[in-house]
């Protein structure tokens, strides 16, 4: 699908439209692909619903639908767990925590004579990175 302009296409956005282009002349299905549309998603996040729907041959408002969705479970998604360390003095013991993320990054950390207000503070700074 050679557009008008097309030389002035983003090159990731210029890539996406030959790979549409080149489902719509091969297709066997009638709907698109979950890969094509995470991708139009993603591009529409970064250049704009409405430009991205255009080089795309998509509906814009579809398009725009589907990356608030995405947006809803990205946000379902996150969540905050604060550790508040026991009260009374800080005991020196033997810890270990395990932070998952959905399905994806997993942090383990096994930890001896260190007080749990250190093991928090260690833990949150590893999980930012570590995400």
């Amino acid at each position: 699908m050679r557009s008008r302009g097309r030389e002035s296409l983003p090159p990731r956005l210029a890539r996406a439209q030959d790979r549409f282009a080149w489902w719509r002349r091969t297709r066997e299905k009638q709907t698109i692909p979950a890969e094509l549309w995470s991708l139009a998603e993603e591009l529409g996040g970064e250049l704009g619903a409405s430009r991205t729907a255009r080089a795309l041959g998509l509906n814009s408002q579809t398009l725009s639908q589907r990356m608030s969705a995405r947006s809803r479970e990205a946000s379902a998604e996150a969540s905050f767990v604060e550790i508040l360390p026991p009260e009374g003095p800080l005991r020196r013991s033997e810890i270990r925590i395990e932070l998952e993320g959905g399905g994806g990054p997993k942090l383990r950390i096994e930890l001896q004579g260190i007080a749990t207000a250190e093991v928090a503070a260690l833990a949150a700074r590893l999980w930012s990175e570590v995400r």
